[in-house]
């Protein structure tokens, strides 16, 4: 009979969407919800479509949290590679966003960490790692500034990314408009 049963809810085990689990702030401000990347405005900030909850279907546009990139705006040194890299890792791609403690910034933003769902990529990580952000803690949402500023330091050391030529930025330098510091 227990063989019987399992045999029949299997096929609804199998195919159920599992929901990745994302670390969290201690008091996150949202569950981790899903998202489709539409574009990268610059290297830390996109437009996305909300898939699911009360704003599914809503287009908005979500700041990386706990990074900065050079400002394409101010035509900065690696700006443009840097949206590069983002729209190359998020466009046209499902999404999850984890969430700290604060949602929103100053300008209205949400403000995320970013997941590419297909295979969990940690998105803000990986700018980091490739020398295309900076580690900027954002106010209250630190949940994983010792992981960004390790990783920033190796590639400061390698001189990967705006830490090579020709840019040679130096350490520390994060000025994210519209957050709370």
């Amino acid at each position: 009979m227990h063989r019987l049963l399992l045999l029949s809810v299997l096929p609804l085990l199998i195919s159920c969407e599992t929901i990745p689990v994302f670390p969290e702030a201690e008091e996150a401000c949202s569950v981790a919800l899903r998202v489709q990347g539409l574009r990268a405005f610059d290297g830390d900030t996109i437009e996305f479509e909300w898939l699911e909850g009360d704003r599914a279907g809503y287009v908005e546009s979500v700041r990386l949290v706990g990074i900065d990139s050079p400002e394409i705006s101010e035509g900065d040194c690696y700006a443009e590679e840097a949206g590069d890299r983002l729209a190359e890792l998020v466009e046209g791609e499902e999404l999850w966003f984890a969430f700290d403690q604060e949602c929103t910034d100053n300008n209205g933003r949400v403000l995320a960490y970013v997941y590419r769902a297909e295979d969990e990529l940690f998105v803000n990580r990986d700018l980091i790692e490739t020398g295309h952000a900076s580690a900027c803690p954002f106010g209250v949402n630190t949940l994983h500034s010792d992981a960004f500023a390790e990783a920033e330091a190796q590639a400061w050391q390698q001189q990967i990314g705006q830490w090579g030529e020709p840019c040679f930025r130096e350490l520390g330098q994060c000025f994210p408009d519209g957050i709370a510091n």
